[in-house]
């Protein structure tokens, strides 16, 4: 046996010596991220139980197919915990559907999109688009995108610090167009196309004693959902449309979302036609 031959042997060793050695830590690592996600009142208890069952384990690499196998225990567990006897597949299907959605428009309106942002852009200085603080799934804080329609932080109309609308931004707001960023939130998953109203934070943190206040974040936020329907129709309190998000938990699934999307659409396109078409034809 060559010199080299030995030499090349006794360094697959080391290196197969040390990946085996790597796979208890990687074990150990896998269920740390698989938990992660879970409730922050149930995450240290499963984590700790799976760490003392994975010493239960003879072998290096059983432990590691039990590691890896935390991960679809945890999605199961968490999604139990949230929507209770929902199917699993239910928000995968949703969360599918949102994607792809928010994807397809994004690239049929993005010349608009890119026109509006060109136009901010020259009337005014600073960025073309504003992120506001919100409170989405799990309490999480996350800024949702808008296109700016006021003036930079610095520049006021008035003495109690309003700042000045543009006239693009008029224009925007009146014809709905300042959401259209919202599409990225979709994509990136802090929001979805139906789900409770996104919530601030300084209110949040006011009504984090009301356990079922806290059923809204269960599921993400929404564009629209059944509380901003119904607000639109007619004033409803907050206690209403906390009772509205509650039924929306309820019977949450693809076809109450297509449902809501509907008639969302046709509140705020289909009915404005109608007006027109009455009034002028």
């Amino acid at each position: 046996m060559s010199l080299g031959t030995i030499a090349l042997t006794i360094l697959l060793a080391i290196i197969i010596d040390e990946l085996i050695q790597w796979s208890s830590r990687l074990a150990v690592a896998i269920i740390n991220w698989n938990t992660r996600n879970l409730s922050i009142s149930i995450r240290e208890r499963y984590r700790e139980e799976w760490l003392a069952d994975l010493d239960t384990y003879p072998g290096r690499m059983s432990k590691l197919f039990f590691a890896l196998d935390t991960g679809r225990a945890a999605f199961l567990i968490d999604h139990y915990h949230r929507l209770g006897k929902i199917s699993p597949w239910t928000p995968i299907f949703i969360r599918m559907f949102d994607f792809w959605l928010a994807l397809l428009v994004i690239l049929i309106v993005f010349p608009v999109l890119f026109a509006v942002y060109v136009l901010i852009r020259l009337e005014t200085r600073g960025s073309g688009f504003e992120g506001i603080e919100a409170v989405g799934r799990d309490g999480k804080v996350f800024k949702y995108l808008l296109f700016r329609t006021r003036r930079r932080a610095n520049t006021y109309s008035n003495r109690q610090g309003i700042r000045e609308q543009t006239a693009l931004g008029k224009l925007l707001v009146k014809a709905n167009l300042n959401v259209l960023p919202l599409l990225i939130n979709i994509v990136r998953g802090d929001m979805s196309f139906v789900g409770p109203r996104p919530e601030r934070p300084n209110v949040f943190q006011k009504t984090t004693l009301s356990a079922v206040y806290k059923q809204r974040f269960r599921v993400r936020p929404g564009i629209t959902g059944l509380a901003q329907i119904n607000s639109l129709r007619r004033q409803i309190s907050s206690a209403e449309a906390i009772k509205f998000d509650l039924v929306f938990l309820q019977h949450y699934g693809l076809p109450q979302h297509l449902k809501v999307l509907c008639e969302t659409f046709s509140f705020n396109i289909m009915e404005p036609f109608q007006k027109i078409w009455k009034r002028y034809l």
